[in-house]
């Protein structure tokens, strides 16, 4: 089971018109509402793989409710921590160019015993977890070093981990060595401190990231320019074929689902794992990050064709994959 920690939830309205004029009164064309936030998006994703997962989030408010029962419609399990504050809402606007702008709320406020109970929710699921996933900012209120707490349970119970968070909690989370970082280049680029828009630029900045804070590996999207992917020795570079393009929002998470199903498609049997547990010891499990990348780059970009963020169709992602290439990046 892939234990997910993706705090903010998110009611996400899209709305679709042919062009936005700011200071007028824009008419949509369309209307779209969803559960989304980074947690219930890669949740959603790992189900198109097969793969069970289970979100941990706060919810709050008659949004929360709205959030939950959509996320129970899509088949995602949970155990949510429910707070006095409201849900926020995201508004994302597509114009006919493809172009997209998106009006986030802040997050609300949690109570320490509301942030108590999401820890013990925490505590109490991760013995049954096989990869932890970390996934967006963490809540106002929570502690700054909540998720290196994370982090650090779970490499106690042998159980390596994902993190695809940057700002102040992620930074720090970076001192209990997660297995993979998930990062775009801009995000590499301020927390290396290295400019990044060259490729030496982004392998010098991976390297640095690697030998200071002990990752295995650094993978770093970059848009409809593909990704890369670096560990100790290889550099490689994934390119997606182009699609019609409906809404980008939640390929980051789509990405990272395609990231952990490929790599959990080498975690040894479970007759294997009832003798021992070959957990984080054993990363990656013999698992090729060429086509870790394959898979990530290709559910991303599969993500793109529906309008609904983290839903991908079997049939698209079959498509994508098959014209999704990667190559070494030699020195």
């Amino acid at each position: 089971m892939v234990l997910i920690v993706g705090q903010n939830s998110v009611w996400q309205n899209t709305y679709n018109l042919s062009s936005l004029l700011p200071g007028t009164v824009n008419r949509m064309t369309a209307v779209f509402a969803s559960a989304a936030g980074k947690g219930s998006n890669v949740a959603r994703a790992l189900g198109t793989l097969g793969r069970k997962s289970l979100l941990l989030a706060y919810v709050g408010g008659p949004n929360g409710v709205k959030f939950a029962g959509a996320c129970e419609e899509d088949g995602i399990r949970s155990d949510f921590t429910h707070i006095q504050g409201e849900t926020r809402i995201c508004t994302t606007l597509i114009e006919e160019t493809g172009r997209i702008t998106e009006i986030v709320e802040p997050s609300p406020p949690i109570t320490e015993q509301e942030r108590e109970a999401y820890h013990e929710s925490f505590r109490r699921h991760l013995g049954d977890a096989t990869f932890l996933a970390v996934s967006g900012t963490a809540m106002i209120g929570e502690n700054e070093d909540c998720y290196l707490e994370f982090v650090r349970l779970a490499h106690e119970h042998d159980v390596p981990v994902l993190l695809d968070s940057y700002r102040n909690h992620g930074r720090l989370a970076l001192e209990a060595s997660p297995e993979i970082l998930k990062i775009n280049a801009e995000e590499l680029a301020e927390l290396s401190g290295k400019g990044c828009s060259r490729v030496e630029g982004r392998k010098e900045a991976a390297r640095s990231i690697m030998e200071r804070h002990g990752v295995r590996w650094i993978i770093i999207t970059r848009g409809k320019d593909g990704a890369e992917a670096y560990d100790s020795r290889r550099s490689i570079r994934a390119s997606a074929p182009r699609i019609e393009l409906k809404n980008a929002i939640g390929s980051g998470d789509s990405f990272t689902a395609g990231i952990i199903g490929a790599v959990l498609d080498h975690l040894p049997p479970r007759s294997e794992l009832s003798r021992r547990r070959p957990l984080r010891s054993d990363f990656p499990w013999r698992a090729d990050l060429s086509e870790v990348l394959r898979l990530g780059t290709a559910m991303g970009t599969a993500n793109c064709m529906n309008i609904k963020p983290g839903l991908i169709l079997s049939e698209d992602l079959e498509k994508v994959l098959a014209s999704t290439e990667t190559r070494e990046l030699h020195p």
